[in-house]
């Protein structure tokens, strides 16, 4: 199913989200003046449409490894949820929330921005069941996720907020 042989990487985040993007489907531009919830009902708009998946990693930010597997790895998680996913060109895109809200504020700024543009997996086009898994506790020691991609033909079930968030 994976057809790129990198499926760990490495992202920071000032602001406590990362998610995972249909760069090609995904219309990121929201408003030169936006306002955060409008960010935010965006996003969950983007969840909603397969295109978009974003979750809150924990409250002030970090640098998290995220793993993209075909399977759970066994291990215990402190939290998951589900999502799906609709892939277009044969890739998602790992981003943040910097890259997110430029490409929401300015036309012209584009996802993946260059800075994370090396951060993608190449699948075969069509719909992905996602579970993500938080691996660690907050607050103790520990930054990686881990991404269960695969293929569906059922849509996961719509949602009212970026999944975690806490922060809003």
């Amino acid at each position: 199913m994976f057809e790129t042989t990198a499926r760990e990487f490495r992202i920071g985040d000032e602001d406590g989200f990362i998610g995972i993007v249909n760069a090609t489907a995904y219309h990121s531009f929201v408003d030169n003046d936006w306002e955060l919830g409008q960010l935010f009902r965006h996003f969950t708009q983007a969840i909603n449409d397969e295109t978009l998946i974003v979750w809150e990693t924990s409250p002030g930010g970090g640098d998290w490894t995220v793993e993209f597997l075909e399977s759970a790895s066994g291990k215990d998680a402190f939290r998951q949820f589900e999502s799906s996913i609709v892939v277009t060109d044969g890739r998602l895109y790992l981003t943040n929330y910097t890259d997110l809200t430029m490409a929401a504020q300015f036309e012209d700024c584009v996802i993946p921005d260059k800075l994370n543009a090396d951060l993608y997996i190449t699948l075969t086009p069509g719909r992905y069941h996602c579970t993500v898994r938080q691996m660690f506790v907050p607050g103790d020691e520990g930054d990686r996720f881990e991404v269960i991609l695969q293929p569906t033909t059922q849509k996961g079930d719509n949602v009212s907020d970026v999944y975690w968030n806490t922060s809003f």
